[in-house]
């Protein structure tokens, strides 16, 4: 049985900043721009499963707009 000192907390699920390196980190663990990473940390949170579930409603969201052809709108 695990050992209660190893098992994963709260804490393990927070994004935690503090310096280029976890920057870097996080930006390569989800795919995304540092300038992407602040504004999901400003928007969503600093929690990784509601990151992740962000990112996956959005991704899901462009793929269905990639597949709609945009029509074209003219203004009179």
């Amino acid at each position: 049985m695990d050992n209660p000192e190893h098992l994963p907390g709260p804490e393990d699920d927070v994004i935690v900043i503090k310096g280029r390196s976890d920057t870097d980190y996080w930006c390569q663990r989800f795919s995304i721009s540092p300038f992407t990473l602040c504004h999901l940390l400003k928007t969503v949170g600093n929690s990784t499963s509601q990151i992740v579930d962000f990112l996956h409603k959005h991704q899901g969201k462009a793929l269905d707009n990639f597949r709609d052809p945009v029509k074209n709108i003219s203004i009179l």
